[in-house]
């Protein structure tokens, strides 16, 4: 026997046959490509989709509603209890932060609260007003951020100090940030 032949043969294993794909192996590697981006473009789209129920805030309309009224739509027994204290806090503090954009012509919505006070500071923005801004917005972000619980008499008495703040400032029209039945969730 020569040396070649045992090579083709070793312990019963026969090597590959050099056979060109077929129809079948292109339908498999076509299907795997097609699952693959179906979940991929799934995956994707779970990103940037709100999760159902769990929307911050949508604006009702592009026309926006005033200020106030949303600040009073916060006056209700379904946002003054202990339990959606958290989200009253966020929610008031958002709707100021609005007001804030539009009379200031600056980002509060993306400057923490020190950053905020400072540019209003230096906006030259009245003393008692920036002070009485500077408590409601920290009360806000401790109830926000570390978990404080607080009772329904603390969260009427900043919402009427939000009211008396932007009366002060003169109403605005911003977008809606409240929803009647929806819920904000905060993490």
């Amino acid at each position: 026997m020569d040396g070649f032949a045992e090579m083709t043969d070793i312990h019963g294993l026969k090597p590959a046959l050099p056979i060109a794909p077929g129809f079948w192996f292109w339908l498999v590697i076509v299907s795997l490509m097609l699952v693959l981006g179906r979940l991929l473009w799934l995956i994707g789209r779970s990103r940037v989709a709100p999760e159902r129920g769990k929307s911050e805030f949508r604006a009702r309309s592009p026309k926006g509603v005033s200020a106030l009224a949303q600040l009073g739509r916060l006056d209700g027994p379904e946002w003054l209890i202990t339990e959606r204290a958290r989200e009253f806090h966020f929610k008031l503090s958002y709707i100021l932060r609005a007001v804030l954009s539009a009379h200031f012509a600056c980002p509060a919505q993306r400057l923490t609260t020190s950053e905020l006070l400072g540019r209003l500071d230096a906006a030259s923005v009245d003393s008692g007003e920036l002070g009485r801004l500077g408590a409601l917005l920290e009360s806000c972000d401790l109830v926000k951020f570390s978990h404080v619980s607080v009772r329904t008499e603390e969260m009427l008495s900043r919402l009427h100090e939000a009211q008396a703040l932007v009366k002060g400032w003169g109403d605005v029209t911003v977008q809606d940030q409240l929803r009647e039945t929806g819920s904000l969730t905060g993490g």
